[in-house]
């Protein structure tokens, strides 16, 4: 799916990604600089790689969204793709890809292999005292 945007007088200098961030409400900064940098995005009709690049008032910013991109979290993994290598009614045991935070913390409140065993398995105990 593609989507064209102006620039408005205000964003006049902004930086692309923080633009895109602004104008595209739930997209990440960091998955709308993965687009830019796969030549997904064009200012003014000139393909751009650059995230940084600043954006001028008036022109028009156009990004290729994939239309059937799963959700993903934090750190880029899709969301439903939580590899269980074994479960029973007491057990889960997962295949955690590098990368994933396991618990939520300050800077990942979500997005956290907690978020997606809940997920699947419903409210999970309470792992503190």
């Amino acid at each position: 799916m593609s989507q064209s945007i102006q620039v408005p007088q205000e964003q006049h200098e902004e930086r692309l990604d923080r633009f895109l961030a602004s104008q595209l409400v739930g997209h990440s900064r960091s998955r709308l600089q993965r687009l830019v940098r796969a030549g997904r995005v064009t200012v003014g009709g000139d393909p751009v790689t650059r995230p940084s690049t600043q954006v001028a008032a008036g022109s028009v910013v156009s990004i290729d969204l994939p239309s059937e991109e799963a959700p993903t979290t934090a750190t880029g993994i899709p969301v439903h793709e939580l590899v269980v290598l074994f479960e029973d009614e007491h057990l889960a045991v997962i295949d955690k890809p590098a990368g994933l935070v396991t618990h939520p913390n300050e800077r990942f409140p979500s997005g956290t292999v907690a978020d997606l065993a809940a997920e699947r398995w419903g409210s999970l105990p309470d792992t503190e005292g």
